[in-house]
């Protein structure tokens, strides 16, 4: 997973069926997003995904450190 998690993550958008895979991503992600953005260029992702990511009451991550 770590190795291709952006491509699992982007085509986790594709289709309605990978619903589960898409909310494991974004669970991933905001208990890890360090880890996570350090494995691929964040910018890559959609919009609506990293706004909803960065929205997140649960982001395990420092506000400052978003915005950095």
């Amino acid at each position: 997973m770590k190795l291709n998690f952006e491509l699992a993550y982007q085509i986790s958008f594709q289709s309605n069926n990978l619903l589960e895979l898409h909310q494991f991503c974004t669970d991933l992600m905001a208990k890890s997003p360090g880890k996570i953005f350090e494995l691929f260029d964040f910018t890559s992702l959609y919009e609506k995904s990293l706004i909803s990511l960065i929205e997140r009451d649960d982001l395990q991550m420092k506000e400052i450190e978003v915005w950095e």
